[in-house]
């Protein structure tokens, strides 16, 4: 529902329980150069395979999404996707036209895979966190608090 508003050019969508110290120019700037339908920023996690793994080929490009296909022929290297997202418009056709409720992870991605349209991961491993319950918004307070501190050591010897 929100195609009108965001134009013809490339544009970036990002979960809001989410924290991430990343360089989004960077993210940006690759998905523009191999010219990807979309660029998901992945990244190595404990917990992947319960976030569902996403995998890529050793050209960073996106060959097997949430176990489908079952098969793809190149070495792949698995990671779960950060929940930061670079797409080109192309994206909206393979949206349900009503607008209705969908997943993008699990029916639009899926089958744009299927389709050929290219995908590229972008493997990340800086800090990321989720804040989706109350322990994980604590957690990030404390990994936060401790990142502040530690920049401000660093700082202060320079």
């Amino acid at each position: 529902r929100a195609q009108a508003l965001l134009g013809e050019g490339d544009f970036v969508v990002m979960n809001s329980d989410t924290i991430v110290d990343l360089a989004l120019d960077q993210v940006i700037a690759r998905h523009r150069a191999t010219g990807a339908a979309a660029t998901l920023v992945l990244r190595h996690d404990p917990e992947q395979a319960r976030y569902g793994e996403i995998e890529i080929d050793g050209d960073d490009r996106i060959r097997r999404f949430l176990g489908t296909p079952s098969t793809v022929s190149a070495p792949l290297r698995a990671f779960m996707f950060a929940g930061v997202h670079v797409m080109s418009p192309r994206i909206f056709d393979f949206m349900p036209a009503d607008g209705g409720i969908f997943s993008l992870t699990r029916a639009t991605y899926p089958a744009m895979l299927a389709a050929g349209v290219r995908l590229d991961g972008f493997p990340f491993d800086g800090f990321w966190r989720v804040i989706d319950t109350p322990n994980d918004r604590e957690r990030a307070a404390r990994d936060l608090a401790n990142a502040s501190l530690v920049y401000l050591r660093n700082l202060s010897r320079s």
